[in-house]
């Protein structure tokens, strides 16, 4: 009976994977930006447990379920702070770290206690801010029963790696940060340290221990008698051709990202020692293997065989290969089973027959599930927001056209539920964030927003975009204001043309670089979009770059300055919106934080005042106690409903746009 009322209480929001959706009218705007109340999911070596942590009342607790029994074994309070890095240090036992503090509990919730602490009690200086350490969990060192490998920041930004015995409190150093000069490490997956990284003005510079010189060695590959460097600086992140993303078992084996004679990032696996590439693991004709940032790459590794066990990448959708047979039987499991779903491992037991999986599609934040592979069994043990999984949401349609220099760029399409041909439709253009960034195949808050409003809505990976390749990223070096504006105005026009669009309706609605090009698009392709809503947007990108480098944010300041093709000074000011204030005709709702310290509150204000000194069509509102990302759900729906209202206000009513629930 107990299982049942589980069941019950799990799946009282409704199953991911249900055939009909409960609800499918207007969403309130903040739901699509609600914070996941559960986090740090993980299952037990021997696949019987599962646990959890979720918040309630500014409490986080720890729930631990019987996944065979499917019973809530125990509800645990820990902290009224967040929670990270939560594990099973062995069946009976979670390890968790909480603002620089380790702790270990029981699975029934007794013998909590703190294994290391944020102060240095054996630090002798007399101010007590500098006696503080954050500490964090670097490796369970799973072969040893009475350790773990943690890493130690002191005051002074430097870090040491230590070994830390469960039952004593004793700490040996293993890496000392200020000897080597080191802000942080790298441990490959036994636990030994591997680099090390230095912090300067510049970025991050990258060491390896040469034991027999006992020092610190810059970080050099060679490839066909070349050396590349994997430092990250604003000067050359962009055009690094190689970037670490994991380590072997093999202590002279790495995994690398590379561009090295290949216009797509692909996949080696790298001999340290021998200095040459073993194997291409993975590439891709059209997409980016991961990216220079060093994200949209997920590797998974089997510890058994100490291989490389499959991996994740980005390409028009998530892409998956898989070289172990556990876990390409289990991904076969959930597509044959669930073949509309995305299905991404978050955790695995010892015998590789129990897999944890966040389970999602671009129309569900997704539920957090068990597959066991013996018997294809599968169970809910978390549903991701549920109050949005209630509502029937916008699929994402895949979108590819040809720009008018004849290159191919992609993108998404929502489309409202009610859209028929014949029934023309009004179109919200929503460009990405970043500049050098890119649109996912995901449930994109805005794209859904809007679309549940009854508009079309088109986000378009223009170039300089990631994860299309080298000579695509490229292609938006110094193009700020102009090819990554084509591409946007290209893609909205073959919008219109794939789509029973009304053309007389189409707005632009922007955030960050997208308020940016917001602005740009405004100012010329006059005529395309008949009114734009614009947050934290930059509008002064001379007075931007000048407060970059008053405020000394070297890498910022690099980054940006290669990024917009070193021009000069009377280039920033001929691509900042607020000298073309006059020409900026459609009604504009900019939005901006009060504490925004990404893009200050000036920049809005100072394009306020140029707008309205050229008698345009402009309203401003701050946000309060928000920043750039303007984030917080409440705010976000005040601003959603704001642009829905803007844009209906400014609709044509003489044409044939009908939007549901108006």
């Amino acid at each position: 009976m107990v299982k049942y009322l589980l069941a019950l209480l799990i799946l009282s929001t409704n199953i991911l994977f249900a055939q009909k959706d409960s609800v499918s009218n207007k969403i309130p705007a903040d739901l699509f930006f609600e914070k996941n109340l559960k986090s740090e999911f993980c299952i037990s070596q021997d696949g019987k447990l599962y646990a959890e942590i979720f918040e309630n009342n500014n409490s986080f607790k720890l729930r631990v379920i019987d996944i065979d029994d499917y019973v809530v074994l125990e509800t645990i309070p820990l902290s009224d702070k967040k929670i990270y890095n939560l594990n099973w240090l062995n069946t009976n036992t979670l390890i968790f770290e909480t603002y620089g503090r380790i702790y270990v509990i029981d699975k029934d919730g007794s013998n909590m206690r703190m294994l290391a602490g944020n102060i240095d009690y054996e630090n002798s200086s007399s101010n007590f801010s500098k006696k503080i350490r954050f500490t964090e969990i670097l490796h369970l060192l799973p072969e040893k029963e009475d350790e773990i490998l943690i890493e130690a920041h002191d005051f002074y930004g430097y870090s040491n790696v230590e070994t830390l015995n469960l039952f004593t409190g004793e700490r040996t150093v293993v890496a000392n940060g200020r000897d080597n000069d080191m802000n942080t490490w790298f441990i490959g997956p036994k636990g030994r340290v591997r680099l090390g990284a230095k912090l300067t003005e510049e970025g991050f510079e990258y060491f390896q221990k040469d034991y027999h010189y006992d020092e610190m060695q810059p970080v050099k590959f060679q490839i066909n008698s070349k050396h590349y460097s994997m430092d990250t600086k604003g000067k050359s992140i962009m055009n690094r051709e190689l970037s670490l993303e994991e380590f072997g078992y093999d202590e002279n084996v790495v995994y690398l990202n590379s561009t090295i004679d290949s216009d797509k990032r692909i996949l080696i696996k790298y001999d340290l020692q021998k200095r040459v590439v073993i194997d291409t693991i993975m590439k891709d004709a059209t997409y980016d293997v991961g990216n220079f940032y060093g994200n949209d790459l997920n590797l998974f590794f089997n510890d058994d065989t100490q291989s490389l066990a499959g991996l994740r990448f980005e390409a028009m959708t998530p892409s998956y290969k898989w070289f172990d047979a556990n876990y390409e039987k289990a991904h076969t499991i959930l597509l044959n089973k669930y073949s509309a779903y995305f299905h991404d491992f978050i955790g695995v037991d010892d015998s590789r027959e129990t897999f944890l999986v966040h389970q999602w599609s671009e129309r569900r934040p997704g539920n957090i599930c068990v597959l066991k592979t013996k018997d294809s069994s599968y169970t809910v043990m978390a549903v991701m927001n549920e109050e949005l999984s209630k509502y029937n949401l916008t699929s994402v349609r895949p979108f590819v056209f040809k720009t008018r220099d004849s290159v191919q760029v992609s993108g998404y399409i929502n489309l409202p539920d009610d859209y028929a041909k014949g029934k023309p439709v009004s179109l919200v253009v929503i460009p990405h964030v970043w500049p050098w960034a890119r649109d996912y195949f995901n449930l994109d808050g805005f794209s859904q927003y809007f679309a549940n409003r009854g508009y079309v809505t088109l986000r378009v990976n223009f170039r300089g975009s990631i994860g299309f390749g080298k000579k695509f990223l490229e292609a938006g070096v110094g193009g700020l204001d102009s090819v990554m504006i084509d591409d946007i105005i290209d893609g909205t026009k073959a919008a219109i043309s794939s789509y029973q669009i009304d053309a007389s309706n189409v707005f632009i609605f922007g955030h960050s670089y997208g308020g940016y090009a917001a602005y740009m698009s405004l100012i010329r392709y006059p005529g395309i979009f008949n009114s734009a809503v614009i947050l934290s947007a930059p509008t002064d990108l001379k007075l931007a770059m000048k407060e970059m480098k008053q405020e000394d944010i070297r890498f910022g300041y690099d980054f940006w300055n290669t990024a917009l093709g070193d021009k000069n000074n009377k280039y920033l000011k001929e691509i900042s919106p607020i000298n073309y204030a006059s020409k900026l005709n459609a009604p504009m709702l900019i939005i901006h934080g009060r504490f925004d310290k990404t893009v200050s509150l000036s920049q809005a204000e100072n394009m306020e005042e140029a707008l309205k000194a050229n008698n345009k069509d402009v309203e401003l509102r701050i946000i309060e106690n928000v920043g750039h990302s303007l984030e917080d759900s409440k705010s976000m729906g005040y601003i959603l409903e704001m642009s829905d209202q803007f844009f209906e206000k400014h609709t044509d009513s003489n044409s044939a746009k009908t939007i549901s629930g108006k």
